[in-house]
């Protein structure tokens, strides 16, 4: 037996020995080398550090924006969205976001305002907060 403070020359060792030596985890090095091969029945192998495929990149169709609501319109903006996701429970709950509300909601308004111009809703509620009558 060697002492602990010689050096095993494993290479040397591996060189030198006949095949029927045995080397103590070169079994378990052979299976990692040909990992491959063991999963050569067209299944995937366990590839953690592969690079994933590029997928095709699409310009955002959306856009982020900012604005301030009240508190009260938050809130309700909140209620609604949970009424929703409640009243459509087949719908996925990604589909129901606040921001598809007030997307549509936005929608709905300017459609509106196109058709009618002044006589809109949206013409209708400006003037009154406007001019406070």
């Amino acid at each position: 037996m060697k002492n602990e403070g010689e050096k095993k020359d494993i290479l040397a060792e591996i060189l030198s020995g006949s095949e029927e030596d045995v080397i103590e985890g070169l079994e378990e090095l052979c299976k990692i080398i040909n990992l491959d091969a063991i999963f050569s029945d067209g299944s995937k192998s366990p590839k953690k550090d592969s690079i994933p495929a590029k997928k095709a990149t699409r310009k955002p169709t959306r856009k982020q924006a900012s604005h301030y609501l009240t508190e009260k319109v938050l809130q309700e903006l909140g209620e609604t969205k949970s009424e929703l996701r409640e009243l459509f429970p087949s719908i996925p709950k990604s589909k129901v976001t606040k921001s598809r509300i007030v997307d549509l909601a936005l929608r709905t308004i300017l459609e509106e305002y196109k058709e009618k111009g002044a006589e809109s809703e949206l013409i209708r509620k400006l003037t009154t907060k406007i001019t406070g009558s």
